[in-house]
């Protein structure tokens, strides 16, 4: 009965009904949320947008099952969202991961919008600059086993390795200076 109260108020918009709906459910979804992503930020933000989803499509909301169980569906889903996002996330950062070191961009990668600007400039890099990117970053060959595995000199690696550094810094827009 309450129920039918709540999404009635929800379909007419009213902000009382919206209030309710948020103090019934959000320690419940976010436990949930929790349970699942383990993080309380990941947590928080995917119980939020559970439940505005919720109300947003309440229009669609078929009394097949019970509002609470709708409602859980929507944040199970909203926490599978967010693991597909986290695990690509996660992909890019153990590809990179290795550069760090070379490059210095630790406090760099924290950042979200620069970690894109990053892998970005990498992604853009020709595939010799790529090769000696690895050769430095990933492998940490010195310079006398790099150049020969390229097949050229120790000056014409370090040359390169130089292009390739000076490139990359300035598409990620990075100036230490």
């Amino acid at each position: 009965m309450q129920d039918e109260v709540l999404i009635k108020g929800l379909r007419r918009g009213l902000i009382t009904a919206q209030e309710r709906f948020f103090k019934t459910y959000k320690q419940q979804v976010y436990n949930q949320c929790y349970g699942i992503l383990k993080d309380y930020h990941d947590a928080e933000e995917a119980a939020q947008m559970a439940l505005y989803r919720a109300i947003a499509n309440i229009n669609k909301f078929d009394r097949k099952a019970a509002l609470q169980s709708w409602v859980y569906r929507i944040a199970f889903n909203e926490c599978c969202m967010m693991l597909r996002r986290r695990k690509q996330h996660d992909r890019r950062r153990v590809a990179f991961a290795p550069y760090q070191k070379l490059m210095g961009y630790k406090e760099m990668l924290d950042d979200p919008y620069l970690r894109e600007q990053i892998f970005e400039a990498y992604s853009n890099l020709d595939n010799s600059k790529k090769v000696v990117f690895i050769l430095a970053g990933l492998k940490q060959e010195d310079q006398d086993t790099a150049s020969k595995s390229l097949g050229i000199t120790i000056p014409a690696y370090k040359s390169r390795l130089h292009r390739t550094m000076r490139d990359f810094k300035k598409a990620v827009g990075y100036d230490p200076t």
